[in-house]
């Protein structure tokens, strides 16, 4: 059997990929479904059901709503 584990990056790398991901999906606002302008971030608020999540709710110009759910920051 091979040893497989000199193939993977340092585990500070695979971190430091994963921060960067987690930064920049975490930063995107989404885009309006109605006239596809970049929508504004409103409020965020606690899962009524899940205590490690938390709703975030963005609005546009246009009168639009939309959310979407993320893991809580410690």
């Amino acid at each position: 059997m091979q040893n497989h584990s000199t193939d993977l990056p340092p585990a500070e790398d695979i971190m430091t990929e994963a921060d960067a991901q987690h930064s920049t999906l975490t930063t995107r606002l989404p885009l309006c479904f109605a006239c596809m302008k970049q929508m504004h971030f409103a409020t965020v608020e606690p899962h009524i059901r899940f205590s490690q999540l938390d709703v975030r709710n963005f609005v546009c110009d246009c009168g639009e709503t939309a959310s979407d759910v993320v893991v809580r920051f410690r």
